[in-house]
């Protein structure tokens, strides 16, 4: 399953596409809005590396209030 974030906040790219590859195993990958252009990839094992690797390229909802 794959999904795609068009993030609203600030992120690394613009876009944040998350695809499950096996049992705990994610593919994290980051483009560019204006022309979809990969610029951070990465696999992330765990649903808390998952959340600590999105934290690390974008900013969380928590830290902005």
């Amino acid at each position: 399953m794959t999904k795609t974030f068009k993030i609203g906040e600030e992120a690394v790219g613009g876009i944040v596409k998350v695809s499950t590859r096996r049992r705990d195993v994610y593919e994290v990958s980051a483009y560019r809005t204006k022309d979809k252009v990969q610029v951070a990839w990465r696999f992330v094992y765990g649903l808390e590396e998952l959340r600590d690797y999105c934290e690390d390229i974008s900013t969380p909802i928590h830290r902005l209030c």
